[in-house]
């Protein structure tokens, strides 16, 4: 079976040195996948984290203005507009429901429920990741949340109303982004096939 992101081979035996330990207790409803989890905490896991979380935030707005570039000069500020709107619209709907439909607690392996609504209980590691606070797993995972829909926009540049983009981005996280990243990393079908 493949490794899961923050997990080492077998043969990886080093213990990692830190400050930081947390245990959480078998009856902590933070986790979805594992409910009994050790974080260990390693500084340079988490300042490499917040650096690729930030890389991976710039990535919108560049997006933006590639395909400006692309476009006629009349339409780019519409097209910046776009990426920037969707980076908000992708990261509301991520931090209110989107962690939760993704990493909650599995319902017939294809979605999860609503017991992380707000980011509620996501102060403990999260097992994929037991490395890195489970806040700064949950941003990492909403900045490709939130950067997925504003990939497509240069398939429509200049043909299509910011209403419909504005549609297009919360209908494409609902009904293709959630369910797929839970069936792949949230305890779905996917995940169980080891795929």
């Amino acid at each position: 079976r493949p490794l899961r992101p923050g997990t080492h081979s077998p043969s990886f035996e080093r213990k990692k040195k830190t400050k930081h330990h947390i245990t959480a207790t078998q009856h902590d409803t933070t986790f979805s996948i594992m409910s009994d989890t050790t974080c260990n905490l390693v500084d340079g896991d988490i300042a490499w984290m917040i650096v690729s979380t930030a890389l991976v935030m710039l990535q919108s707005p560049a997006c933006g203005i590639t395909q400006c570039g692309i476009i006629r000069r009349a339409n780019s500020l519409s097209m910046l507009v776009q990426a920037v709107a969707g980076l908000v619209i992708g990261s509301l709907l991520w931090f209110i429901i989107g962690y939760s439909l993704t990493f909650g607690q599995d319902h017939g392996y294809v979605i999860g429920d609503l017991s992380h609504l707000f980011l509620a209980n996501t102060q403990q590691c999260h097992p994929n990741a037991n490395t890195i606070p489970g806040v700064l797993f949950a941003a990492y995972q909403m900045m490709f949340s939130a950067l997925t829909p504003i990939l497509v926009t240069g398939a429509w540049a200049e043909k299509i109303h910011f209403i419909a983009f504005i549609l297009f981005c919360i209908g494409f996280q609902f009904f293709i982004y959630y369910p797929i990243a839970h069936w792949l990393w949230g305890g779905g079908f996917l995940d169980l096939w080891g795929a």
